[in-house]
């Protein structure tokens, strides 16, 4: 039996995964390496390293984490849905 919390998830990884992978780094990249430029600027502002010269690296940086961790959360998230999928076929094919 799925937990409230597992059905929920169900329910909206089948939206997220709807439009396939690159719809999900196209969604989730841009709008994600905005937010995240503005983390890693503050993040290098409070420990005053100066890079005026080289403000280029702060949305490179970014870039980078936030593609790695878009495929992070891609695999993490469709493995735990392919996992409750074959738990729940598993059970009812047991359960008669």
């Amino acid at each position: 039996m799925l937990t409230k919390e597992e059905r929920r998830f169900l329910r909206s990884w089948e939206e997220q995964r709807k439009g396939g992978q690159a719809r999900y780094f196209l969604l989730y990249i841009p709008v994600g390496t905005i937010v995240g430029s503005l983390g890693v600027f503050f993040i290098a502002s409070i420990f005053s390293i100066g890079m005026p010269e080289k403000l280029w690296i702060i949305p490179s940086i970014s870039f980078v984490l936030v593609s790695a961790m878009s495929f992070i959360g891609w695999r993490r998230n469709e493995g735990k849905w392919k996992m409750l999928i074959r738990r729940e076929i598993e059970k009812g094919h047991s359960n008669p």
